[in-house]
């Protein structure tokens, strides 16, 4: 193949999609991608055909190379030898040498490549629901907003809340704008300190529509998302559903508009007397903590508080330290 049909499949690529470019010419990705790094550093001299090298007979296949960099791409965090763990679970018995010397080719040798090389992919958001009933409690969490609407002097007023489906621990923060931002904030700030004092282990985020409660930020924010999730060894998938009309969802927004109309009745009257925006968030981090600590909910007949019903869930003690109890501002 000369360079010109090489660069034509380059900006077929580009047009259309890689992996749809790939599969219509019958390449890999890993060529796909390489192809691309040449034709960036020197043109279509890159391009051109070179002198065949040597091609050992226990080289690294183009479809295993593939399914190394698959896995890189869920588990950036792991190095050769976690990554060549993984793919022995996967019936594929790849040494840790073999999977180094492909990161090695790669450029991905070192953790902080392979997170860069996942956010230059620019992971997308699965539009399909996840299977809800295949996740435990802390292993699900649910992202969403609600407008409670313009107050003065606070002015307008969204929250924006994470919610885990089986356990119903939930936080909440109020900000005055629709920003993918806010969740990085909300997770980094609340959601991932308090995952790892109880061990929560989250596999799925999954950005909601239902009534008037609104997902923000869409594709441009997905990236950020995952890149957190890595940066604190998160092993999530990330779901953005289009629709939800599946009776899946009956007992999630149950769940969800339960939690919103309750959070909204506490703060109601503080909202409507003009207090100041910092005193209306003092009272919701008050709210929470009641919530999720004392409040008794019916999980399968049995009343427990949230913190309770994870405890028992997972065999973990409820141990929680100092700054719980304590109001933060942000």
């Amino acid at each position: 193949m000369n360079g010109a049909e090489k660069l034509n499949i380059l900006l077929a690529g580009q047009g259309d999609g890689v992996k749809a470019c790939c599969a219509r010419y019958g390449i890999s990705r890993t060529l796909y991608y390489r192809w691309l790094r040449r034709y960036e550093s020197r043109g279509m001299a890159g391009l051109e055909e070179g002198r065949k090298r040597f091609c050992p007979a226990n080289k690294t296949s183009p479809e295993l190379v593939e399914l190394i960099l698959d896995v890189v791409r869920n588990n950036p965090a792991y190095g050769p030898r976690e990554l060549s763990y993984r793919l022995q679970e996967m019936g594929r018995r790849v040494g840790e040498s073999a999977v180094y010397n492909v990161l090695r080719r790669e450029g991905l040798s070192t953790r902080a490549q392979r997170r860069s090389y996942v956010t230059r992919k620019g992971h997308k958001a699965l539009e399909a629901l996840p299977r809800f009933d295949g996740y435990g409690s802390g292993e699900c969490w649910l992202f969403w907003t609600s407008y409670y609407g313009r107050f003065e002097p606070a002015g307008d007023l969204y929250a924006y809340t994470i919610l885990d489906l089986r356990s119903r621990i939930a936080c909440t923060r109020l900000y005055a704008d629709l920003d993918i931002g806010r969740f990085a904030d909300l997770l980094e700030g609340v959601a991932i300190p308090v995952a790892r004092l109880l061990k929560l282990e989250p596999k799925c985020w999954c950005l909601l529509e239902a009534g008037g409660m609104k997902t923000v930020g869409r594709k441009r924010g997905y990236a950020e998302l995952y890149d957190l999730a890595y940066r604190h060894s998160f092993d999530v998938k990330l779901h953005a559903p289009s629709g939800e009309a599946s009776p899946s969802l009956q007992s999630v927004r149950q769940a969800m508009e339960a939690y919103h109309r309750r959070s909204l009745a506490d703060l109601l009257p503080l909202l409507k007397s003009g207090a100041a925006l910092r005193d209306i968030k003092t009272r919701l981090q008050i709210r929470l903590r009641d919530y999720n600590m004392t409040e008794l909910q019916d999980f399968g007949g049995r009343p427990l508080a949230p913190l309770d019903y994870h405890a028992e869930a997972t065999g973990r003690r409820k141990i929680l330290p100092v700054w719980v109890y304590m109001e933060r501002d942000y």
